[in-house]
């Protein structure tokens, strides 16, 4: 999917600032174990890429047309 006209970065940091989202992310931050990390967690403000990119494992040939 391409964003035409939008600002990723300025989405991306909206999320981030959202205090529901800081939230959540105290939540689930537990049960996340990432690669390597250093300083504090995304919630509490920290910068970075807190998941590392993986390459595909499963794939049945069709693009998604719904996520339920």
């Amino acid at each position: 999917m391409e964003y035409i006209g939008s600002d990723f970065a300025a989405d991306m940091k909206a999320v981030a600032d959202d205090p529901i989202t800081k939230d959540w992310w105290k939540v689930c931050e537990p049960c996340q174990t990432p690669l390597s990390w250093e300083g504090p967690p995304p919630s509490k403000g920290g910068k970075g890429e807190w998941w590392k990119p993986m390459d595909e494992c499963f794939h049945d040939g069709h693009p998604a047309t719904s996520y339920k």
